[in-house]
């Protein structure tokens, strides 16, 4: 019992060190979630890790924004500082962002943040959390050898059930935001990639949506995001044909 108030606390430091940085989602998840997740069922625990609203990128210095991936090494270099400092003694490993190549794939993100009680499906595509809205994102996963105590889970519906006037269908100008189905990905892209497009730098859709709305990202961070994904979202456009 002692061992486990340790951890407790321990991880409660960890937490209060990376609430500093911006980082403000932490979750952990013990073997009995974690036994059908591909790629995590091995660890005794997962810790999952996020950031909701525009803190961290408040926090990141401007050094880490001229880095090819700033995000990523922005939150490894945090949560590998702060697991350093407050767990050395127990065995983990980042498993995302993959700071050294060293793992096999990306843990499924969005299944861990259902389980964690942080996502539902959004029509955007996105996860929506009832807190913070669409902003919020998935930044680190840490698996851990021993298990921990799992955080409590709060059991939620998914604020877009009782969302009446469906303010993101009528904002989207590519008209790719349907309720009863997934986004048209084709219509989006397409109009993103758009000379001038208005949402080559932003989400229309997704700045309309009246849930966390003090929770939105700054411009400057829309901004980063959405241009970082444009080359992408090309080659995918090009290989669908």
């Amino acid at each position: 019992m002692a061992n486990c108030r340790e951890s407790d606390t321990k991880i409660r430091a960890v937490a209060d060190q990376l609430l500093s940085a911006g980082l403000n989602l932490l979750s952990v998840l013990d073997r009995a979630s974690l036994g059908a997740v591909p790629a995590v069922g091995k660890w005794g625990s997962v810790i999952l890790i996020g950031n909701s609203g525009a803190h961290m990128w408040q926090q990141m210095s401007a050094a880490y924004r001229d880095r090819k991936n700033p995000v990523d090494e922005y939150a490894y270099d945090t949560v590998h500082s702060a697991m350093v400092e407050y767990l050395p003694e127990r065995e983990w490993q980042i498993l995302f962002p993959d700071g050294d190549h060293s793992t096999d794939e990306c843990p499924p993100l969005q299944q861990l943040g259902a389980l964690a009680g942080w996502h539902h499906p959004s029509p955007l595509g996105t996860g929506i959390n009832n807190k913070s809205g669409l902003w919020f994102a998935y930044r680190a996963v840490v698996g851990v050898v021993s298990e921990l105590t799992p955080s409590d889970i709060a059991e939620t519906e998914s604020p877009c059930v009782s969302c009446v006037d469906q303010p993101c269908v009528q904002a989207c100008p590519a008209a790719a935001i349907d309720y009863r189905k997934m986004p048209d990905m084709r219509a989006c892209a397409t109009y993103r990639l758009q000379p001038q497009s208005p949402c080559a730098d932003s989400c229309l859709a997704r700045l309309a949506c009246p849930i966390a709305v003090n929770n939105q990202y700054s411009k400057a961070q829309l901004a980063h995001h959405y241009h970082r994904s444009l080359p992408s979202l090309r080659a995918w456009l090009e290989s669908a044909g």
